[in-house]
């Protein structure tokens, strides 16, 4: 797959984000506040079992994260996540891990990671 058929997709993926985040964000505001959220893509190397996403500071938040690459980044032959953690007012870390014992283990091939997060 070559950068020009991955850009679009990120963008599509991040604006369909963005808008379901919007959404949720009309319809579950209180009358103090209502969310604010930050997106972005963050490259994920291979050979790295962890990256540091930095973005603009903001208040408590929630991070989801989703790989645009659903397949083929590694080789185990266990199921495998990414797990976010770390949270702070303007970063959090991501590593890939094993479901089975929640060990960290490095891709095989980079991908970009599409990432979302919202004030609470």
């Amino acid at each position: 797959m070559n950068r020009q058929s991955i850009v679009p997709t990120n963008r599509k993926l991040i604006a369909a984000a963005l808008g379901a985040a919007v959404l949720f964000g009309m319809t579950s505001t209180s009358a103090f506040a209502q969310s604010q959220c930050l997106a972005g893509v963050a490259g994920f190397k291979a050979g790295q079992k962890g990256i540091y996403v930095k973005h603009a500071p903001m208040g408590p938040h929630s991070v989801v994260v989703q790989a645009t690459n659903t397949a083929g980044y590694s080789s185990t032959g266990d199921a495998t996540y990414f797990n976010v953690l770390k949270i702070k007012s303007d970063n959090f870390q991501v590593q890939h891990k094993r479901t089975v014992d929640g060990v960290p283990i490095a891709l095989d091939v980079g991908i970009p990671l599409n990432w979302i997060a919202c004030t609470r």
